[in-house]
């Protein structure tokens, strides 16, 4: 009897085992499968409100870490144009977003989300319990049609949201879920390789 108790126990203690590990693959199964549906939906585009913006190219400007306001500080560019020699827009740029990124670090720029503060917000509130945030994001856009982005272009302002950065440096994905001045709302995203540009040489 005491030998039919100890195998039985035995049995249950595989099953047991066998199931644990059919739901640890599970999960791993599930997150992979969300990881790459992520991916599968990224297609580098945006929309404002039924325009769509392809992207083409991506920046970072890194201004580093600012003694005064104790935060990292990052410039994303997206475009459907590029960089000419001296770091301006080539010709055949029509749009790109700007957004001025903070992270809450001494050495580095981190990953995180980051919600919208105005200027104003960022110089008054307590920023000490605060990781990530914006103070200015907008859409440039060629507005005559004729393809250039000139000084008639079109600018308008991002007035809340959120900007999502993942990755690791320089391979990021930025996620855009943003309120615009006109009312109308900008989101989408982009993965890609961002080439990062030091402020001193901008």
């Amino acid at each position: 009897m005491e030998n039919y108790l100890i195998t039985r126990n035995f049995k249950f203690s595989l099953i047991a085992i066998f199931a644990g590990l059919l739901f640890l693959t599970s999960c791993d199964n599930d997150e992979d499968n969300d990881s790459e549906s992520v991916e599968n939906i990224i297609d580098n585009t945006v929309t404002v409100d039924l325009s769509e913006y392809p992207i083409s190219y991506s920046f970072i400007i890194n201004y580093g870490y600012d003694e005064d306001s104790k935060f990292y500080n990052y410039d994303f560019y997206l475009t459907d144009g590029s960089l000419t020699e001296d770091n301006e827009f080539n010709s055949s740029t029509t749009f790109y977003i700007y957004s001025e990124l903070f992270s809450a670090s001494t050495n580095s720029f981190t990953t995180g989300t980051f919600e919208y503060k105005s200027y104003i917000d960022a110089a008054v509130d307590d920023l000490s319990d605060v990781e990530h945030y914006f103070s200015r994001a907008y859409i440039l856009r060629d507005s005559n049609g004729d393809g250039i982005l000139s000084d008639d272009s079109e600018i308008v302002e991002v007035t809340g949201g959120t900007i999502k950065v993942s990755g690791t440096s320089p391979n990021y994905t930025i996620m855009y879920d943003l309120e615009l001045a006109d009312n109308s709302a900008l989101n989408g995203a982009y993965n890609g390789s961002f080439d990062i540009i030091n402020e001193i040489n901008y």
